[in-house]
């Protein structure tokens, strides 16, 4: 008789072939042949009376539940999570399409998986059939990742399917993965995925699941062909990094040393990994000060060695080697040179010119960076390193062949000071430009022409220029250093960045006495005393500039005479020597003008006349300032305007000329403004507001307050408070007058 069929997973019939018999040796055994492939159960039998029954035990139906177990000290990242639950929410109703797929990527130690974990846990009641846990091993050292077919045999494994009842080839597995995922609300978590291939065969085919993907690397193919949600992982706020150590460590041990607290979290660079390894050194010394454990971080060249809990998932080193192992050869030498090398961040053309190659090359080797995660394009084509990454980079560097690190460091010193230099000369055309040496090979000058473009590039870059420096100083390429110092020195003294000016002549002056040059080391004197001089460090400022002095009528360097006799006019004036001020501001005056030099003639008269005015001479004093406008005018020199502007309206004011002080703060607002020149911008509107308030016209008065103290706020400036107790006290006034 006929066995009756079983069936397989997939409905394929088995079916058994009648009993076989050799008529010539009826004693040979019969046998039964089955044809077709064999799916579940299959009988064999010689001689069968009555049919055959196949019961199975009935297995205990259990949902899956198979994610991890949640940090329970995970605090934070309140934001995304809300992210991850408003794609769900907002999932299509109805079978077939596309799940909800929301992928977090970031840097090594920042807490992806940590993230997906607590989300599923929170959010299982969502997912009535079941939360599934693929780990795909992508950046594991030890074992190779995972293939999708192994992933999908796991999967249908948790799915219930045994073993046996696997289609044998690999589409048909896929195949009924997704089948059996078509009328089940699931959550799918893919850890640790290195590419979209690892993750697309096991995207389910209906929108009643949703998957869930971590990986180091950007996965934009999930974006651009199945719609999912990124999720990009930045490090924790100060906030959410105090509540991680207080979660380990409790609220009193953090909360009674915010300072220290404070250093520790910078030191761990807000990284969860870097905060979780120190919470767990603190917990395991509980009789150290959270100071003792922040001060083992202060030495960068053994920094990482405290991140290390002696497990490989939890030494930092080894974390972030995993995420540069793939790189190729340029991208790996890139992140070197950089974590070495370069300043706070970088430029697409300071990277070009860092590993000496031309500008597509540098954007595919940044490209592989980014997508690695192992840095941040904060900005189009500006680049910057997480701290602890910076500092694991630049350990890599030092194995490297010292002649490639020099010729590196070499352009992008020339980097810098070449493209400063042609800045500061379309910032102060009047300002006669020092020798450069060419160039090296393959470094890259990015073009400008303008005025705003040179201003906009400096912004971009002072903090680079000053790193830079130190960099030149520490390597021994003084020539770099001092040229460095003055290329920059004209945007210090338009942005009032005094502080970063002193550091940086410092520099310049200790280069240009190791290589005695007079003619450099009066130039980095001259610009250390102008800072000097800002900050209020009268004495210091003041030998530095008899020492120009002195350098300058040996080498009889008019200019440089000339530009000091400004500088120590500025700086006697400050210090209310207004005698002194006055002489050195008419010993400036011929030495330009026999120069030859119409812009700083100009200027040199803006500075006599402002002296004239303080030493009391107020006819000779708007005289010359008005002289000087003039020249300026005709020379189209928006800047040397707006200098003496400045000088016409606080002399106007002090002399009762309030119409014509207010014209004057009127047109200097207007040339700063067009300068992008904020600060003196602001510096116009306080003037104009204190015109306008003695002129009765409260109003007006307000207004400008309010704009000078919107630009001083937004600037971060101190200055902002006395604009704003100038408001506050006009309110109180005018409420006054109205009861």
């Amino acid at each position: 008789m006929a066995v009756p069929t079983s069936r397989g997973m997939r409905g394929d019939p088995v079916e058994a072939g009648p009993p076989s018999h050799d008529a010539a040796h009826p004693e040979q055994p019969v046998r039964n042949e089955a044809a077709g492939a064999v799916f579940g159960h299959l009988v064999q039998v010689g001689t069968l009376q009555g049919d055959i029954a196949i019961r199975e035990s009935p297995r205990a139906q259990v949902v899956p539940r198979q994610v991890p177990p949640t940090n329970p000290r995970f605090t934070g990242r309140a934001s995304e999570q809300a992210a991850m639950s408003d794609v769900w929410a907002r999932r299509e109703a109805g079978l077939g399409g596309t799940p909800s797929i929301v992928a977090i990527d970031g840097m090594a130690g920042i807490g992806k998986t940590s993230l997906a974990v607590h989300w599923a846990h929170r959010n299982a009641a969502e997912f009535p059939d079941g939360s599934f846990y693929v780990n795909l091993r992508g950046f594991d050292p030890q074992l190779p990742a995972v293939e999708p077919q192994s992933a999908i045999n796991e999967l249908l494994n948790s799915l219930g399917v045994p073993p046996r009842e696997v289609p044998p080839t690999y589409p048909a597995q896929e195949a009924l993965y997704r089948s059996l995922l078509a009328d089940r609300s699931a959550l799918i978590l893919l850890d640790n995925v290195r590419s979209v291939e690892q993750v697309r065969p096991l995207l389910p085919a209906a929108t009643s699941s949703m998957v869930v993907v971590t990986s180091r690397t950007e996965l934009p193919s999930l974006v651009a062909h199945f719609g999912a949600t990124v999720i990009k992982l930045a490090p924790l706020s100060l906030t959410e990094s105090e509540q991680l150590l207080q979660a380990h460590l409790g609220s009193d041990r953090v909360t009674s040393d915010q300072a220290s607290t404070r250093v520790l979290v910078d030191n761990c660079a807000r990284l969860p990994l870097a905060l979780s390894i120190m919470a767990a050194r603190a917990a395991s010394r509980p009789g150290f000060e959270l100071a003792d454990i922040a001060d083992e971080l202060n030495d960068e060249s053994t920094k990482l060695d405290y991140f290390n809990l002696g497990e490989i998932e939890n030494d930092i080193r080894a974390v972030f080697s995993w995420s540069s192992a793939g790189l190729s050869e340029q991208s790996a030498l890139l992140f070197r040179l950089i974590g070495a090398f370069a300043g706070p961040d970088i430029s697409l053309g300071a990277a070009a010119s860092l590993i000496g190659t031309r500008m597509p090359a540098a954007l595919s080797a940044l490209g592989e960076l980014t997508r690695a995660n192992l840095i941040e394009e904060y900005r189009p084509r500006r680049y910057r390193f997480h701290d602890l990454v910076r500092v694991y980079a630049a350990e890599q560097a030092q194995h490297d062949d010292p002649g490639v690190t020099d010729a590196a460091v070499g352009r992008l010193l020339d980097h810098y000071l070449h493209t400063s230099a042609m800045a500061d000369h379309l910032l102060d055309p009047p300002r006669r430009m020092i020798s450069l040496d060419p160039p090296a090979a393959d470094v890259h000058i990015p073009a400008m022409n303008r005025y705003d473009e040179a201003l906009t590039w400096f912004d971009d870059e002072y903090l680079n220029i000053l790193h830079a420096a130190e960099t030149s100083s520490a390597q021994g390429c003084h020539a770099h250093t001092w040229r460095l110092a003055w290329a920059a020195n004209t945007y210090f003294y338009w942005r009032s960045q005094w502080n970063e000016g002193v550091r940086m002549q410092r520099l310049a002056v200790h280069g240009a006495q190791d290589l005695r040059d007079p003619t450099a080391e009066a130039k980095a004197l001259r610009g250390l005393g102008r800072a000097l001089a800002r900050i209020g460090e009268f004495t210091e400022a003041r030998k530095c500039h008899q020492r120009v002095l002195d350098i300058c009528t040996g080498l009889d360097d008019r200019v440089g005479q000339a530009t000091t006799h400004h500088a120590l006019s500025f700086m006697f004036d400050r210090q209310g020597d207004l005698t002194a001020a006055l002489h050195h501001a008419e010993a400036a005056l011929p030495l330009w003008r026999a120069e030859g030099n119409k812009a700083r003639e100009a200027r040199a008269l803006s500075d006599l006349g402002w002296a004239h005015f303080r030493a009391g001479s107020t006819e000779a004093a708007l005289q010359e300032c008005r002289e000087a406008l003039a020249l300026f005018a005709s020379l189209t020199n928006p800047h040397g305007e707006t200098l003496v502007l400045q000088n016409l309206t606080r002399i106007c004011i002090a002399t009762g000329q309030l119409l014509e002080a207010a014209s004057y703060a009127q047109q200097q607002i207007a040339l700063e403004s067009q300068l992008g020149n904020r600060i003196s911008e602001a510096s116009a509107y306080e003037l104009l507001g204190d015109i306008r308030y003695s002129q009765g016209q409260d109003d007006q008065a307000s207004d400008a307050w309010n704009a000078a103290a919107r630009i001083l706020r937004s600037s971060g400036r101190a200055e902002a408070r006395t604009v704003e107790q100038k408001i506050e006290k006009h309110t109180q006034r005018n409420s006054r007058g109205r009861s």
